[in-house]
């Protein structure tokens, strides 16, 4: 006859190996999506390219051309409208904006998982109870198993290079908060294990029985491993990460090294989910020296070097980094993790090379023969308030820097398929927007047509000094729009604290306001009038330009701005703080 403890081993071995089955047949069913997505796209691509062929041959006028593309591009796919409904918010209101069908999904999935298999036989023992073999502590015991189990998920959904990001296709964003419950499920069952198991020692032994517990080596490691999971929730809340960026990095690897080492040393029968653990994390990592060299050209059969110069010029509240990049090197709406690893910086700041922070791509790629990648760094602490010190030391605030360019990330928003593009950021989200409206503008250039005909961007910041370091580009792209894309481009910002009433009329003369300093609350502003200029003043932009007052009433501008489509509609939304927002209308 099976004693109760082999009955409860052999059922824990059981739940553990079924979870990996689980987890690792989820991931499989993705991957086999992505790849039947690959194939319906290219499919559908080399179709319609043969429909266009016929058409062209049957001499088509160019708008009757335009509109039959439009209407085959702009069809969703099943997939297309599964994956719209899975991310879309379940409700309008602002404390269900993060709240999807999907998360709902992943939530109880891990969850009902993790119960059932916590709670499966380990709460029905059979025979008398004793020490070890007892209700709680085969509970105790079950929570411990099943957070081991939580940890091969947990680092293969790591990273910006992980191995289900890989093989299934899903931005890493994506893949976020799965990671996350992840996490948080082995952090709850840790901590379970660790104070129930204790409860029991209490209960049947007392003090001594406490005492002896934790001077047994391998309770020690456990109380480590549960240690490092605890600083690495703690550390990962949003408030946290977002103000304390290198304090997150720090916790986040040193808890993750105390995890492994702790559950090595706690369980070695159980190593091989540590190894498996530990290869997830190693696969991720070599994907970000992969990446140093450009992915995207190395599949091309190009090179990038890993370490690039640049070109940095502190302007009013930002840094502007220009950084060479071959051709074709990345797309529109993507970004980049930049590591700053000139000497002459690091001497001052040597904590700077082991730091990587994203910033998205600024521009768009261009026939130009010199292309570069443009970052807008806005100058807050750490990192980028280390460079923008050393930059107003230098001459003309400028200067040039060995970086570290790891990327480009994310996928590209296509939005010069749709005729009409509303695109509303906030802050720093600017430079998101900025991106796919240079790639549009440039489509239409170089191809002497564009499918998009109206764009409207709406930017939200709270002082207009905010907009001096990228109001010109905008400008340009207002120029060029109209003139070379023969697009109607219409921009709009709104200050939310700073007064606007000093601004000169748009009938005030250009040339008295050139290098004049605006007074605002008090203290002379670096906004200059010739900024203004390009934005009021200027007869062939001025009625396409607005400058309000107050918030941006959003609701009413996406429902105006659709109301007014005539066609497919693209909206796309990026704050500072939050990943982009894409739905088509």
């Amino acid at each position: 006859m099976v004693s109760e403890s082999s009955r409860q081993q052999s059922a824990s071995i059981a739940f553990i190996t079924a979870y990996q089955y689980i987890w690792v047949g989820v991931v499989l069913a993705l991957a086999l999506r992505n790849l039947v997505c690959i194939i319906l796209d290219r499919r559908r691509a080399t179709q319609l390219a043969m429909e266009l062929d016929s058409e062209i041959s049957e001499k088509l006028d160019v708008e009757s051309l335009a509109e039959s593309v439009a209407s085959r591009v702009h069809t969703p796919t099943r997939f297309g409208r599964f994956d719209s409904w899975m991310y879309h918010p379940v409700s309008a209101r602002p404390w269900a904006s993060g709240i999807s069908p999907l998360r709902i999904f992943v939530v109880l999935f891990i969850c009902s998982i993790n119960i059932g298999f916590t709670l499966a036989i380990s709460t029905a023992v059979r025979g008398p109870q004793s020490v070890y073999i007892n209700t709680a502590h085969q509970f105790a015991m079950r929570c411990g198993i099943m957070a081991l189990a939580n940890a091969p998920p947990v680092f293969a959904l790591m990273g910006r290079n992980g191995i289900v990001s890989f093989i299934t296709g899903i931005d890493p964003q994506h893949l976020r908060f799965a990671h996350k419950t992840f996490g948080y499920a082995l952090v709850a069952l840790t901590l379970t294990h660790l104070t129930a198991a204790t409860s029991v020692s209490y209960i049947w032994s007392g003090d001594a029985g406490i005492i002896g517990l934790y001077t047994m080596s391998y309770i020690q490691w456990g109380a480590a491993g549960v240690f490092g999971s605890i600083i690495t929730a703690f550390f990962s809340m949003p408030y946290i990460r977002r103000r304390q960026y290198e304090i997150f990095i720090v916790t986040h690897v040193s808890g993750a090294i105390m995890i492994l080492v702790g559950i090595q040393y706690h369980v070695p029968s159980l190593c091989a989910w540590t190894y498996s653990a530990i290869g997830f994390w190693a696969f991720e990592r070599f994907g970000r020296i992969v990446q140093l060299f450009s992915l995207r050209l190395l599949l091309r059969l190009k090179i990038r070097s890993p370490i690039i110069r640049a070109h940095a010029e502190l302007v009013h509240g930002a840094i502007l980094l220009r950084v060479p990049a071959p051709a074709g090197g990345w797309s529109p709406g993507q970004y980049a993790y930049l590591r700053i690893l000139d000497p002459s910086l690091l001497r001052l700041h040597p904590l700077l090379a082991f730091q990587a922070h994203p910033f998205t791509i600024a521009n768009a790629p261009t026939s130009s023969e010199l292309p570069e990648m443009l970052f807008v760094l806005r100058v807050r602490d750490g990192m980028t308030a280390d460079l923008a010190h050393y930059l107003e030391k230098a001459f003309g605030r400028s200067s040039s820097l060995l970086v570290a360019v790891e990327g480009p990330y994310g996928a590209s928003l296509r939005a010069d398929r749709f005729e009409d593009v509303l695109l509303v950021c906030g802050g720093a989200g600017i430079t998101h927007c900025q991106s796919i409206l240079a790639g549009i503008i440039e489509r239409g250039r170089t191809e002497k047509r564009s499918y998009t005909k109206r764009i409207e961007l709406v930017w939200v910041v709270q002082h207009l000094e905010q907009a001096d370091w990228i109001v010109q580009d905008l400008f340009k792209n207002v120029q060029r729009a109209s003139a070379h894309a023969n697009i109607a481009l219409s921009l709009k910002i709104f200050v939310t604290r700073g007064p606007i009433s000093r601004l000169p009329s748009p009938m005030s003369s250009s040339e008295s306001l050139l290098g004049e300093k605006l007074i605002q609350g008090g203290r002379m502003s670096s906004l200059t009038g010739s900024s203004l200029d390009l934005i009021l003043l200027h007869h062939e932009t001025g009625p396409n330009t607005q400058i309000i007052s107050g918030r941006a009433p959003t609701a009413s501008v996406v429902r105006d701005f659709v109301s007014k489509a005539s066609s497919s509609t693209a909206v796309v939304g990026k704050s500072f703080t939050s990943q982009s927002s894409f739905f088509c209308l």
